[in-house]
């Protein structure tokens, strides 16, 4: 037997705690109705059966799952010191935020009756309604209030203000891009006025509309080349800072900048060829008459 010692969380189910719940057993087995863990110690030679998650395996040092099975823990639970065997192995659920790592869990089942609340699963297209479980709820508890709540809407509430900050970033995103936008059409128009007898002069000779083109965006697109490559370390670790409030976080991969500078890229080069356009149709003669 392994000498780990480490902090846990002890978690009191019944049989149909994890059915309810659809957390998985990846080893051994559920509880079986008789397999209760007395409020005191019994004796010595008690051993009360009990599951753990991954985590807590991960925590004993074992291997694999199945070798945690049949091994004997120890834990406190109040003044007793209580003796265990572990009889299953579930999967890795958050019992918390995923800004909160998973902690190691060991599940007992108590022969007693301490809920705090009771949970219920109501599946799409079942009879069953809230009215239905009030009803079961008041000819069982008698003169006590019942409420309730929805598990998910208990955990949106973890990440309002995430959402709210992406909901504020968006709206600034596309403030952002309308304003860059107005910018470009305003250089553009500015820059086609400076050049349009060189682009006059140019059709004069033979250049063809693509080389015109070209032209235009060419010093449009090298400043924003330049501007994205300054900001794109600024926005990694800006990202990277606000991902490590998650234990649980995805990677910041090459798609994420890429994209942006693709999307850019287009909207800079339709915008500037919208514009130059308008000169290029313009009759050379004309062009070249302007003071």
């Amino acid at each position: 037997m392994k000498n780990n010692y480490f902090g846990t969380f002890i978690v009191s189910t019944d049989t149909s705690f994890f059915s309810t719940f659809e957390i998985k057993l990846l080893a051994g087995r559920f509880f079986k109705d008789q397999e209760r863990m007395a409020f005191r110690r019994r004796d010595d030679n008690e051993l009360i059966p009990v599951l753990v998650n991954q985590e807590f395996v991960k925590k004993l040092g074992f291997k694999t799952l199945d070798e945690a099975l049949e091994q004997r823990v120890t834990f406190w639970w109040g003044p007793d010191k209580r003796s265990a065997k572990i009889i299953g192995v579930v999967a890795d659920h958050h019992q918390e935020s995923l800004k909160v790592g998973i902690y190691p869990i060991l599940y007992d089942q108590p022969e007693w009756i301490d809920a705090k609340y009771f949970a219920t699963r109501i599946s799409a297209g079942s009879n069953i309604s809230i009215d239905n479980i009030k009803s079961a709820y008041t000819a069982a508890f008698p003169g006590h209030p019942f409420t309730y709540f929805f598990l998910d809407d208990h955990f949106d509430q973890q990440y309002r203000d995430d959402q709210q900050f992406a909901k504020i970033f968006n709206t600034f995103t596309v403030l952002a891009i309308i304003v860059t936008c107005l910018g470009l059409i305003g250089l553009s128009i500015f820059s086609v006025t400076q050049r349009t007898k060189e682009v006059s002069i140019r059709k004069v000779l033979g250049a063809p509309a693509s080389a015109i083109l070209y032209l235009f965006s060419l010093d449009f697109i090298r400043a924003l080349l330049i501007s994205y490559a300054i900001a794109v370390p600024v926005i990694y670790w800006a990202g990277e800072k606000w991902l490590q409030n998650f234990t649980t976080r995805i990677p910041l991969r090459w798609e994420i900048f890429f994209v942006p500078l693709t999307l850019l890229v287009t909207i800079t080069l339709i915008t500037v060829i919208s514009v130059s356009i308008k000169a290029m149709v313009e009759a050379p003669v004309k062009a070249l008459r302007q003071d």
